[in-house]
């Protein structure tokens, strides 16, 4: 579906103005700079209890200007004015439901599911895209078959109206992004429809940190994200959004993500090794009980021995023989 002008769709409410309200992404030309037809683009919004800002998200994606869109929404049985808003927009829907789901993260599932697009992404109903976002990704990944790419982001401040610009720093491996020292903003990034087939869908298990979770399988498969060099979306920051709750289940979900690709990749019993070998063949037992430690932190005791009692198991034997060679060596230096 070629995306609605902003004269066909509802007015917006009184008294709003500018982006995406009074406004709207000039049309692109018919075809990509190399002539090849513009691929489909599918957005899925998860939803529930967001009818103070839905209708901003809805109108940012409908007016991109995009000539070939696939627009989904999932509610998850909204009883404010969510489904009011999804039915006045519901003729430029591909798909749309109001109905009892597991979470946010089986919503998207059950909206991707529907998907034909080459190029996927989903944008929670609090947050909402800037002009021009979906030609920028499109342009990113038109010669990628299984790519992802990540933009730049905003900040709005619901309470004081300030915005501020984020430049991520993307990762070039999982390690870097399951220690936070790298980000993949969630608005901002869209994948391929073949990646997502090989390496998706999201755990519906996990209440905060699935995307992450789908990230690092990206990462540990070699998909490097491309970097989308404009800004392609407004993160709201509000009292009820996720980010600012439990602390102690994003802990969770972070720790079940590490043990996940420590699980995949084997480097959890490299890590034993290694620490083994330092302290038996280098001397280097403070080295070896600090790596030992940061294992013991980041995976319950029961969890690392059930996980990896093969790699204790042969480590052990490792330093069980080396100690008999020092007494063995000991002894016979006595005996001389």
């Amino acid at each position: 579906m070629r995306c609605p002008t902003l004269s066909e769709l509802p007015p917006p409410p009184a008294g709003k103005t500018g982006w995406p309200w009074t406004e709207e992404t000039p049309r692109p030309p018919e075809a990509m700079p190399d002539g090849s037809p513009w691929p489909r683009v599918t957005i899925v919004t998860p939803s529930y209890q967001q009818g103070q800002f839905l209708e901003e998200t809805l109108r940012s994606v409908l007016l991109q200007g995009y000539p070939d869109l696939e627009y989904i929404v999932m509610d998850g049985g909204s009883t404010d004015a969510s489904v009011g808003l999804i039915e006045r927009y519901s003729p430029w829907l591909a798909h749309w439901v109001s109905e009892r789901d597991r979470g946010q993260s089986h919503a998207i599932n059950k909206g991707m599911a529907l998907a034909t697009g080459r190029i996927l992404a989903y944008i929670n109903s609090d947050d909402f895209y800037l002009p021009g976002a979906f030609h920028a990704a499109a342009a990113s990944l038109a010669r990628c078959e299984e790519g992802w790419c990540c933009g730049d982001m905003e900040f709005l401040d619901q309470a004081s109206g300030a915005r501020s610009g984020h430049r991520p720093l993307l990762p070039r491996s999982w390690v870097e992004l399951a220690l936070r020292y790298a980000d993949t903003p969630q608005p901002a990034t869209f994948w391929t429809s073949a990646l997502w087939r090989r390496r998706g869908p999201f755990d519906d298990e996990m209440f905060y940190a699935f995307d992450w979770d789908l990230y690092c399988r990206f990462l540990l498969a070699g998909n490097i994200p491309l970097r989308c060099n404009s800004a392609l979306v407004v993160f709201r920051l509000h009292a009820e959004t996720k980010t600012s709750k439990s602390y102690k289940t994003r802990l969770e979900n972070d720790r079940t993500i590490w043990r996940r690709c420590m699980r995949q990749t084997g480097l959890l019993g490299r890590w034993v090794a290694q620490s083994c070998r330092l302290a038996t063949r280098f001397g280097r037992w403070d080295v070896a009980v600090a790596r030992l430690l940061l294992s013991h932190l980041l995976f319950p005791p029961s969890l690392f021995f059930r996980l990896h009692r093969g790699a204790w198991s042969a480590r052990l034997r490792e330093f069980r023989g080396f100690l008999h060679r020092r007494f063995r060596r000991r002894e016979a230096g006595a005996e001389h």
